[in-house]
């Protein structure tokens, strides 16, 4: 977990196995205003007592693991079975199904093609010109050059930026982006900008169609 301009993040670092050079990846994700106060709420007033009472009843030992991970349980770091049996059980309590990580990555994936889509990778792709331009990749320009003061060199500011930009349109589907509707599917809001458009010269078939679904509902849910 790191703070970066008054946002929280977290960041997760592992090893991908999907590819022959099993190259560690470093995936941050940038915590919405709801989601930040509540940690900042549990890490600064919270946590602290937490730590002193495993002090006390488990002694120093405990005090410092407990001082050093975030996920605990009992006086231990939360392992990556226990992980996957919690996450198990929520999908179950919540949503009516078990499902684990896997699945929810597949969730995930899916969710961002109807909902987030090309547009976002057609806007972060243009971006990469800066580094064509100066005649270098953009691995290289990240490993190789302008290393930053306060930054993890798989992370530099522009990079960042664009991780929080994504992260802010996974707020705007789940809703949670303040002063903000709902996202509606990407394909949606193509027709809405394609009707609009047509309307606006004159050649619009006539009022444009709302989305066949009932966006309350969805957030009720």
């Amino acid at each position: 977990m790191f703070s970066d301009q008054e946002s929280l993040w977290l960041a997760t670092r592992r090893v991908k196995f999907e590819n022959i050079v099993r190259r560690e990846t470093f995936i941050p994700i940038k915590c919405c205003p709801e989601v930040t106060k509540l940690l900042q709420w549990y890490l600064l007033v919270v946590r602290p007592a937490e730590a002193e009472l495993v002090y006390f009843l488990w002694g120093p030992a405990e005090y410092h693991v407990y001082k050093e991970y975030l996920w605990m349980k009992a006086g231990s770091a939360l392992t990556q079975e226990m992980m996957y049996k919690t996450m198990n059980q929520f999908s179950t309590k919540y949503f009516g199904c078990s499902f684990g990580s896997q699945q929810y990555r597949q969730l995930c994936v899916e969710i961002g093609r109807v909902f987030i889509g090309s547009e976002h990778k057609k806007d972060m792709e243009e971006l990469d010109v800066l580094s064509t331009q100066a005649g270098h990749s953009v691995d290289m320009e990240r490993f190789r050059y302008a290393s930053e003061v306060g930054n993890h060199r798989n992370m530099p500011s522009d990079l960042l930026l664009r991780y929080g930009r994504i992260s802010e349109a996974w707020w705007e589907v789940t809703g949670f982006k303040p002063n903000t509707a709902p996202m509606l599917p990407l394909r949606t809001r193509q027709n809405l900008r394609r009707a609009a458009q047509l309307a606006f010269e004159g050649t619009g078939p006539g009022p444009i169609p709302g989305p066949n679904f009932d966006i309350q509902a969805i957030i009720g849910l």
